[in-house]
């Protein structure tokens, strides 16, 4: 009888414990929503000022419990995913790969050759010029100009180069999205998700668009994609992870994911202490596999740089939050500035007068003033800048917090809007026509599909029903992920969220960057649909699944 009560109660506690979990988490989700929503409301993008610091009450309670009814729901959704009786054959997988690639056919064809926009056109003249220099990933650079000049010597022009790119872009992505689909079916087990995935990859426009986009960032998101897969499946779900051929993969994966981006580094390193502490099993491949990887490519970004000459200053870009913090501060608090302040930031940002800086600053894009930053001139030039920027930023703190947000809003806040000047677009959608870069006409091969879907997508920052174009925000991304982590530990699959960390550590780098694109976050956004799936398999893995032919 005490053993029979003794059970009832430790099952009630443990009951009530999990609630009280699932409680806190979506407290603090509805809370930073909330907070969030309303601060990025109340920064204005088109001056320079900020609504006070003060919170509406009312609206502010408001807004916390319908978020927290709205991830209350998602996270006892989740909760109670099941393995569904009808499984997927193989047989599926097949008619995933075909679908894809007929469907992203049909959308390079709408815009023949293909999207040639963004930095591609500056790499390929940079290594048909003989101009390489590591501004653009060297790495990325060339392996872009040998599919492209392979196409070219084909068939004689550049949107021939253009358009064998974007054919085996397409060929390899949906191989990928096929073996992601699969992937997902494994861990859920469950019909319903694994159809949602593949519609996810096939219909999604902003996966249409960018399958067709020859920016480098388009592919290496999906080499990011396939560095958590193959870290998902290894770690998390083996007992012995990596042979010898998956070892080699993955330094193979890992060298492009830190070549493609110049900034992966930063990304790549607090994942190797995380995964080193944790995975013990591991521990010795996993140091082959990073010291290997990191070994090498030090070797190449210096000594092998320095040798052919790639090396460039990437200073500016860098420095594009503290330079748009001491713009602000400038603009906005001019008096708290010293004599040595002044004349230090007249000489770092050469222009006229007040007025034409001012008409030059952008709140939410660094690029305008980080091209005219100057601080070449003194020899101590980045910590001359820096103790500058500090000994201003202990008298502007409010004014920095306020850029910061400013520059940052929109990775975080979908009330964005772009303004649709010079780089700040949703996507890219023109071939460039850059001064120092190679240019592919357009020819569109199905002008309906291109004029009255292609174009019309690619300016989504115009779309007028607010509920659904936060679908396509910049900011999606990055609450997928903040409602993973905290379902994460709201289900302690701890393992999860040393995976997570990758993501993570890319919105890190992308805060510190010039202005938030849908490009840089393109990557997390292809991660998404299985990285979801490991949240779920927990529950479903451990229960027998059906198969039914």
């Amino acid at each position: 009888m005490k053993k029979y009560i003794c059970n009832i109660v430790s099952k009630t506690l443990l009951k009530s414990f999990k609630q009280l979990r699932l409680i806190i988490s979506c407290v603090i989700l509805a809370l930073v929503f909330a907070f969030t929503h309303i601060i990025g409301s109340n920064l204005n993008c088109d001056s320079y000022t900020i609504t006070a610091f003060t919170i509406p009450i009312l609206k502010f309670i408001i807004l916390f419990c319908v978020f927290f009814l709205i991830f209350a729901f998602i996270f006892i959704l989740l909760s109670k995913i099941q393995p569904t009786k009808r499984q997927l054959s193989n047989k599926f997988f097949i008619f995933v790969f075909f679908g894809l690639l007929i469907i992203y056919l049909i959308m390079l064809y709408s815009v023949y050759p293909g999207i040639f926009g963004y930095d591609a056109p500056h790499q390929i003249w940079q290594v048909e010029n003989n101009q390489i220099k590591n501004n653009q990933p060297v790495i990325s650079s060339l392996i872009m100009y040998t599919f492209f000049n392979f196409g070219r010597l084909v068939g004689g022009t550049w949107e021939a180069g253009v358009f064998t790119y974007l054919l085996i872009q397409i060929f390899s992505v949906s191989f990928l999205f096929t073996y992601t689909t699969y992937l997902c079916n494994k861990h859920t087990k469950n019909f319903v998700i694994s159809i949602s995935i593949f519609l996810f990859f096939a219909l999604f426009p902003v996966n249409q668009l960018f399958v067709i986009n020859c920016a480098k960032d388009v592919f290496y998101s999906y080499i990011f994609l396939c560095v958590v897969i193959i870290f998902g499946e290894q770690l998390l779900f083996k007992n012995k992870p990596f042979n010898t051929m998956q070892i080699i993969l993955s330094i193979i994966i890992l060298l492009l994911f830190l070549f493609y981006r110049n900034n992966s580094i930063y990304i790549l390193i607090p994942f190797v202490f995380a995964t080193l502490i944790v995975f013990q099993n591991a521990r010795k491949k996993l140091l082959i596999i990073f010291s290997t990887t990191i070994a090498i490519y030090l070797v190449i970004i210096g000594p092998v740089y320095s040798f052919f000459n790639y090396n460039s200053d990437n200073t500016k870009e860098m420095l594009a939050i503290p330079e748009q913090q001491i713009a602000y501060a400038y603009i906005n608090n001019k008096n708290s500035f010293n004599e040595e302040e002044i004349n230090m930031f007249k000489n770092i940002f050469p222009y006229k007068n007040d007025q034409q800086f001012s008409e030059l600053y952008r709140p939410t894009n660094s690029d305008n003033i980080r091209v005219q930053l100057n601080i070449d001139k003194y020899s101590n030039g980045i910590s001359y800048f820096l103790s500058n920027w500090m000994s201003i930023g202990i008298k502007n703190i409010k004014n920095y917090i306020i850029a910061f947000l400013n520059n940052t809003r929109g990775y975080w806040c979908f009330n964005y809007t772009l303004s649709n000047e010079g780089s700040d677009r949703y996507i890219e959608y023109m071939n460039s026509t850059y001064p120092n870069g190679i240019h592919a006409s357009r020819n569109s091969q199905i002008p309906l599909l291109e004029k009255n879907y292609i174009e019309p997508i690619s300016k989504m920052t115009n779309f007028r029903l607010t509920n659904l174009s936060n679908i396509f925000a910049i900011a999606a991304p990055f609450w997928l992920l903040t409602i993973l982590i905290m379902y994460s530990i709201y289900k302690k699959n701890y393992k999860l969220l040393i995976l997570l960390i990758l993501p993570i550590m890319m919105y890190i780098t992308l805060f510190a960057g010039p202005l938030p694109l849908l490009r840089y976050v393109y990557p997390i956004s292809v991660c998404i649909p299985y990285l979801y799936s490991l949240a779920i398999t927990t529950l479903t893995e451990s229960k027998p699944s059906v198969h039914l032919r």
